[in-house]
């Protein structure tokens, strides 16, 4: 079985694969099992400015949240189908399981068909999380260059990064800091000459 996320945010640099990280983390299943689809506002939950490292900050914990309703949703299924206790089970890649007896267990596709014929529909969850206030984040990049001043062509000889974030994921600000030094790159490229 596969899992899918549905919000209203726009993918910037990678912060829908952040989401799914996050998801599969908490249900147990690879990354490659869980989808991520941006709805219109017809049918995707209200979602905040996509914006730098925002989306990953405020939405990820939103998707952490449905991840664990979902989680628990799909445990009860299993313990009433196995005959178990909720604390007795795992799930490890995508199967539910009896703690240390890995045969006796359902597949997501198991839980999905189940819950679809004896509860009314399949497992689904959604949440919603209060706005993340601002955080500051700094950084410092250094680049050292060579610039062909017949061609403009421009080589990295060095970089230097580092990053001092509120946030725990720090991801999100490397990605927008190779951004930066490519559009600078840009800028250096148009006029050679240029003197920063």
């Amino acid at each position: 079985g596969t899992v899918a996320i549905t919000t209203g945010s726009v993918d910037l640099s990678g912060t829908h694969v952040t989401l799914q990280q996050i998801a599969a983390e908490e249900l147990g299943v690879g990354l490659e099992k869980v989808g991520v689809l941006t709805g219109d506002t017809d049918v995707a939950p209200v979602a905040p400015l996509s914006a730098g490292s925002n989306i990953t900050r405020s939405m990820g914990m939103t998707v952490k949240v449905a991840a664990e309703k979902l989680r628990q949703q799909i445990l009860e299924v299993t313990a009433g189908q196995l005959e178990a206790n909720i604390d007795d089970l795992e799930i490890r890649e995508g199967r539910v399981q009896v703690k240390g007896t890995p045969d006796r267990g359902m597949t997501f596709s198991d839980v999905y068909k189940v819950a679809s014929m004896s509860q009314g529909g399949p497992p689904t969850a959604s949440a919603s999380t209060p706005m993340q206030g601002t955080t500051l984040q700094y950084s410092l990049q250094v680049a050292e260059v060579e610039v062909d001043p017949d061609t403009g062509e421009v080589k990295v000889v060095d970089r230097q990064s580092t990053a001092l974030s509120t946030t725990k994921i720090v991801q999100r600000a490397i990605g927008g800091q190779l951004g930066d030094i490519f559009k600078d790159f840009m800028e250096l490229r148009k006029d050679p000459l240029k003197e920063r």
